[in-house]
C-alpha cells in the first residue's frame, strides 16, 4: 500500500506494505493519523524501498513512510523527510 497523508496539498506521507501484517500495520497507522486530524489517501500496491522513495519523491508528498517486515516486528516505523531525509520514528 502507498499511504499518503496530506495537511496541504505539498504536504504528505507515503508508504507501501508487502505482507498482511504490513498492510494491516498501515491501515491502523493511517486510522491513528486520520484522528489525529491528517488527511490520508491509503491505496494499496507492491513496491521495494527504493522504487517506493522514487515514485513518492516524484509525487505531491512531503514525507513518506516504508513499513517492512522488521518494522512490524518491532512495532516502529520510520517517517522520511523527502526534502530533508531527516527521520522520525513512529509507533506502529
Amino acid at each position: 500500500p502507498v499511504l499518503q497523508i496530506r495537511d496541504q496539498p505539498d504536504d504528505g506521507v507515503a508508504g507501501p506494505p508487502l505482507r498482511a501484517e504490513q498492510r494491516d500495520a498501515a491501515l491502523a497507522l493511517a486510522a491513528k493519523l486520520r484522528a489525529a486530524g491528517e488527511d490520508v489517501n491509503l491505496a494499496l500496491r507492491k513496491a521495494k524501498p527504493k522504487q517506493f522513495f522514487a515514485h513518492a519523491g516524484a509525487s505531491s508528498c512531503a514525507k513518506a513512510v516504508f513499513i517492512g517486515p522488521d518494522d512490524v516486528a518491532a512495532g516502529q516505523a520510520k517517517m522520511k523527510d523527502l526534502a530533508t531525509r531527516e527521520e522520525t520514528s513512529l509507533a506502529l
